[in-house]
């Protein structure tokens, strides 16, 4: 009876010891992981575009260098260039762990090697993460099918803007042949054109989230403000949503760090709003978690795309069509069609 006792006691000293030291192992397991992926980056690396005075971009955007640095505890440093076709080359070929980017850049990348994925999107004051290519006709118009489009004069907002024009374009043709695409010296040009009685079909942008109609930002927005005789517009066609601008990692950086920059970003309009102005200067919503499915739509527009005729690198006209331009001034992936509101 002393002897089972003394046996029982010993076994759960011994369990206890056992459980002990589990628990000792564990935690050092995961100290060693932590660390292990800080040793292994050494230096955690952050492209993005700048404007044309490169100096004064990254020294407007060290407070979020130093954010960086103090969530990670490791020492961040800032990449910029002002050509983002070769910022897209080289974060295909030599990554770096974070990058910002024009949802289209993403895309691009994307296709190129699958090495980065989505951590947050910006927003626009009104909570709004995305916009959609729309095409515009005007209410009395006997145009009601994309395929009525055919031999008419159609506007695009500048050639070289994926949303207010490959995208629309794109899908126009498959449906209708012989399209007149024209445009003017300005994108502001063009809706003075078009609210003036010409052309036939507008291409342009929506908030994704609203109902084009009641929107107080977009094409149609801005279109109904310069219709001095109140004409009424109609939206044709419209595509599936497409993203503001991305921050964006490497796949294979380490879960821990994801996550200590999710929770950085989502919190930084809130925490630090002068920092965040720096870094988002046309979009006061502040970032909200993003996911690879928001930019399905866009990959496979860009492999089709790529698939069927010349690529097209995406630039610096493919970002900004939602954001607000609230500080009068643009960074260099924000649109012509943005400042006016278009």
């Amino acid at each position: 009876m002393v002897i089972s006792l003394a046996f029982r006691r010993f076994s759960s000293r011994a369990v206890w010891l056992s459980a002990s030291v589990l628990a000792i192992l564990l935690f050092y397991a995961a100290t060693a992981a932590s660390a292990d992926w800080r040793e292994e980056l050494g230096v955690f690396r952050i492209a993005l575009i700048s404007g044309e005075d490169e100096a004064g971009s990254r020294a407007a955007l060290e407070p979020f260098r130093l954010a960086v640095q103090e969530k990670l505890g490791l020492p961040a440093e800032l990449r910029t260039d002002r050509q983002l076709g070769r910022l897209i080359i080289n974060q295909s070929d030599r990554p770096a762990e974070y990058v910002v980017l024009p949802a289209s850049a993403y895309a691009a990348i994307w296709l190129r090697c699958e090495c980065i994925e989505p951590l947050v999107i910006a927003r626009t004051a009104d909570g709004e993460e995305a916009v959609r290519s729309v095409l515009i006709v005007r209410r009395g118009s006997a145009i009601k099918t994309l395929a009525q489009l055919g031999g008419k004069t159609a506007f695009g907002l500048s050639e070289h803007s994926l949303v207010g024009f490959e995208i629309p374009r794109r899908r126009a043709a498959r449906a209708a042949a012989g399209i007149n695409w024209q445009f003017s010296a300005t994108a502001e040009e063009t809706l003075h054109r078009f609210a003036a009685g010409e052309g036939d079909v507008l291409a342009g942008w929506a908030p994704a989230g609203q109902d084009a109609d009641v929107a107080t930002r977009g094409t149609l927005a801005r279109l109904k403000k310069l219709a001095s005789d109140g004409q009424p517009y109609l939206i044709l066609w419209q595509s599936d949503p497409i993203p503001n601008r991305v921050h964006a990692v490497r796949k294979n950086l380490d879960g821990e760090a994801k996550r200590l920059l999710r929770e950085l970003l989502t919190g930084l309009n809130e925490n630090d709003p002068i920092t965040y102005d720096q870094l988002e200067p046309d979009y006061s919503g502040g970032f909200f978690p993003a996911r690879q499915g928001q930019f399905s739509y866009l990959i496979e527009f860009l492999d089709e795309q790529e698939k069927n005729s010349v690529p097209r690198e995406p630039d610096a006209e493919d970002d900004g069509l939602a954001g607000e331009n609230r500080t009068g001034r643009q960074n260099s992936a924000t649109v012509t069609e943005d400042a006016n509101e278009s």
